[in-house]
């Protein structure tokens, strides 16, 4: 993240929305990894249990459970990749402008994009109607500054989705 060092990707307000809104799916996608290895290690507990009772010899087969181990290390990688991404867009939030007015739309982007709460929720922890907030966002987005190198970053990831998609 320190390393960001090229100038702003030229973006329509859509393109940053859109860009911005990668977080929703990030999170849910973390979300998932996370009960994925939430489940396995549960299964891998249980089979463990269940095999010492069986094994009470002691001839437990040391490479049996590092297909688990394995799984579990890559499921670690992929939500710590995630969560970079996530840390990166907050770094571009917070850099926003840091004059007075700013601050309130920093906060809204923040909001909306990173914590995902709805328009009620947001205009009621920041005292202005729902409409105002939407109109504070809409300037938020145009006053962002997206680095090049992860709006390229952005492009890529959905290449590669659309690309899966089609096999």
């Amino acid at each position: 993240m320190e390393g960001l060092t090229q100038g702003a990707a030229p973006m329509t307000r859509e393109e940053k929305k859109k860009w911005l809104m990668r977080v929703t799916r990030i999170n849910e996608e973390i979300r998932e990894l996370e009960e994925m290895r939430k489940t396995s290690m549960e299964r891998a507990t249980a089979i463990t249990a269940s095999y010492s009772k069986a094994a009470a010899g002691g001839g437990a087969d040391p490479h049996k459970f590092e297909p688990v181990a394995m799984a579990g290390e890559i499921l670690d990688k992929r939500i710590r990749d995630l969560q970079k991404a996530v840390a990166e867009e907050v770094m571009v939030i917070g850099n926003m402008q840091k004059t007075t007015n700013m601050s309130d739309k920093r906060r809204i982007l923040l909001l909306r994009y990173i914590s995902g709460m709805e328009w009620d929720e947001i205009a009621k922890r920041i005292h202005y109607s729902e409409r105002h907030a939407k109109r504070m966002m809409d300037d938020a987005i145009d006053h962002l500054i997206i680095p090049m190198e992860l709006a390229e970053g952005e492009k890529e990831s959905e290449k590669e989705q659309t690309c899966h998609g089609m096999s």
